[in-house]
């Protein structure tokens, strides 16, 4: 028989083995996750239908609604231009990836602020609480330009995001943007040495490409840097492909635009589970995305046109809907144009054109000129819609000539103000006669 001390001692290394358990399961860490769909409007569909799309992958691969928080604005699946309620694909003939999606942010609740704060823990709502040893996956879709990313009626600028991210607590930090001139918020803003690794749809002066177009929902399915990247996921074992297998899957197979990688790239080594899985990867039933090249692709800053001349082909009596939108970019670019003619010359053109080759060719160093100059031009101009946000970049180039948010606001004043703003002949004629179309340009 053993001896009373014996039994303590057994008793005690038994209590001691389960403590290190503990200590090593509490240090493996969790991981949490964060999806945005940041606009609203059924032409905007693609975007909901993304996050959708990422959504399932995470619960496919074992995570808990209680470790992800989504934001869409969810007005599209049960939207009267829906033919299908209740449903919203992501590729042509795709499974339905809205349901089980939590409605955590909706409508008016999907704004930046609340964005942030769930970052940080202190939300109205939903929350991630990553510890030291957590992993977090962030993916965000929607509209971008120079410097910023759209929500449905504000915008996040990139050194505002990335105060807030230099002020989590995590292990590591994934983040996939999906957005035009995406790579302009982490280009010269995101350290290499803070444990995060970012991967952009489009260096910081390009645009991004929706896809998909589907005759029976009348609008884009998917936006071909996630479609690419989502279905490759989709085929792929979490527990053995690594983040950068599927960067340079989807690098090699986007020729819309250079999708990029920022931030501490030795990040890249570690396989999709460490993000995208909770635990342990499950070997479970996978989506499997149809295969090959994403169809119909456009440039994003012209789908909300190219959708409006596609219903009007089937009803002319549509017809004024692309005049309205003509119009309304004919004003905007007569608009900046006087803006960027008086600030930066005659050869303005020329001064803000972009290199858009490399994953470094734009950045932005006067913030508060930037988003001051913004604000100034909508306040007389109107609210830039998504084709109008390609001109922060204009913008963008005049505050980094040293001149003052108050002039831009002056001149947009003087240009906008009172209706000055009139359609030239030779955009009337272009836009109103001949029905320049997007669609013959796209790749």
């Amino acid at each position: 028989p053993f001896s009373s001390a014996c039994v303590f001692a057994m008793r005690f290394a038994l209590l001691a083995c389960v403590c290190v358990a503990l200590v090593a399961t509490v240090a493996a860490g969790t991981n949490w996750a964060v999806l945005v769909a940041g606009s609203n409007g059924y032409y905007n569909y693609r975007h909901q239908a993304d996050v959708c799309h990422a959504y399932q992958i995470l619960k496919a691969q074992g995570f808990p609604d209680e470790n992800i928080v989504v934001f869409m604005y969810d007005d599209i699946a049960e939207s009267s231009q829906n033919p299908v309620k209740g449903n919203i694909i992501n590729r042509p003939d795709g499974p339905n990836v809205y349901p089980g999606v939590p409605k955590d942010y909706t409508g008016a609740d999907v704004t930046p602020k609340n964005f942030l704060d769930v970052l940080l823990g202190k939300g109205p709502k939903k929350n991630i609480h990553p510890t030291k040893d957590d992993k977090v996956f962030i993916n965000f879709s929607d509209h971008g330009a120079t410097g910023l990313i759209a929500f449905p009626n504000e915008y996040l600028y990139a050194d505002d995001l990335m105060d807030v991210l230099k002020q989590m607590t995590f292990k590591e930090l994934v983040f996939y943007l999906e957005a035009c001139e995406s790579g302009s918020m982490f280009s010269g803003v995101l350290p290499d040495n803070i444990h995060i690794f970012a991967t952009t749809a489009a260096n910081p002066s390009q645009s991004s490409y929706a896809c998909y177009y589907d005759d029976s929902r009348q609008t884009y399915l998917g936006d071909v840097y996630s479609v690419l990247w989502m279905e490759d996921v989709d085929k792929q074992d979490v527990n053995t492909y690594t983040l950068k297998q599927n960067f340079d899957t989807v690098k090699a197979a986007c020729n819309t635009s250079h999708v990029c990688a920022y931030g501490d790239l030795s990040i890249e080594s570690e396989v999709l589970a460490e993000f995208m899985a909770y635990k342990k990867a499950l070997a479970g039933e996978r989506m499997m995305q149809a295969s090959g090249r994403p169809i119909d692709v456009i440039d994003s800053r012209d789908v909300e046109l190219a959708v409006a001349r596609r219903l009007a082909k089937g009803n002319p009596s549509l017809m004024s809907n692309v005049d309205k939108i003509l119009a309304h970019r004919a004003r905007t670019d007569q608009a900046m144009a006087y803006v960027a003619k008086a600030t930066l010359g005659n050869d303005w053109r020329v001064v803000t054109a972009t290199n858009d080759d490399g994953c470094n060719s734009q950045k932005v160093e006067e913030w508060d000129c930037l988003k001051a100059s913004v604000r100034g031009f909508e306040a007389s101009c109107g609210k830039f819609d998504d084709y109008g946000l390609k001109y922060v970049s204009t913008l963008n180039t005049i505050c980094s000539h040293h001149v003052d948010s108050a002039t831009v606001a002056r001149l947009a004043n003087e240009v906008c103000s009172a209706h000055q703003v009139r359609l030239p002949v030779y955009l009337w004629v272009k836009y109103t006669v001949c029905r320049y179309s997007p669609l013959k340009k796209k790749k």
